[in-house]
């Protein structure tokens, strides 16, 4: 799947294909996706596309440089009842993990990804109520880590604006990837 492929898809949740784009056009600048367009393109892998999501965090487009990196650097918080395989995972690898297999996010019980427009702090949903949080504030980290109340108040309650990713979309994503992997592109 080529990027301008996966920016039509990601048009398709945001509304505005325009918008999308200029999202997603600084993460060439810093080398996360191809400058080369066209033809000659490349195709895109899974972290790649969990970058492009990313990239719809900030509330701006004109943010999306600066927030998009900070979202896809944040690290799980471990805690009791976060499976043992997303610890001291980055959001994006998580993203991407979920895309490259949707059946590993049933297994945990994954249910939703909740962002927030600054990029800074992040959580993950399980089915069972349990909730991952990703943050890199060491602050937070410490703190949160020794008390579970402090790790609920931690969550994105106060948060202006949140990206709500959930799994059936990445699920969507997946599918994307596939049908184009199908047709036979090969996934760099």
């Amino acid at each position: 799947m080529l990027t301008k492929e996966f920016e039509r898809f990601l048009a398709q949740f945001s509304g505005n294909a325009g918008e999308v784009d200029q999202r997603v056009r600084f993460l060439r600048d810093i080398d996360v996706l191809s400058t080369v367009r066209g033809r000659y393109a490349p195709d895109i892998n899974p972290e790649q596309m969990a970058a492009m999501i990313l990239s719809l965090v900030s509330r701006r487009a004109s943010d999306a440089a600066k927030v998009t990196p900070e979202a896809m650097k944040l690290r799980i918080v471990g805690r009791e009842g976060v499976p043992s395989d997303l610890v001291g995972k980055s959001l994006q690898e998580c993203l991407a993990g979920f895309i490259t297999d949707p059946a590993a996010a049933e297994y945990v019980g994954a249910v939703r990804f909740e962002i927030a427009e600054t990029g800074k702090i992040a959580r993950l949903i399980f089915r069972d109520g349990t909730t991952a949080l990703f943050t890199n504030d060491a602050h937070i980290r410490e703190s949160v880590s020794s008390s579970a109340e402090l790790y609920s108040a931690a969550a994105l309650d106060g948060c202006y604006r949140l990206l709500v990713i959930g799994i059936g979309f990445l699920k969507a994503a997946a599918t994307e990837l596939a049908e184009a992997n199908e047709e036979g592109e090969i996934i760099a």
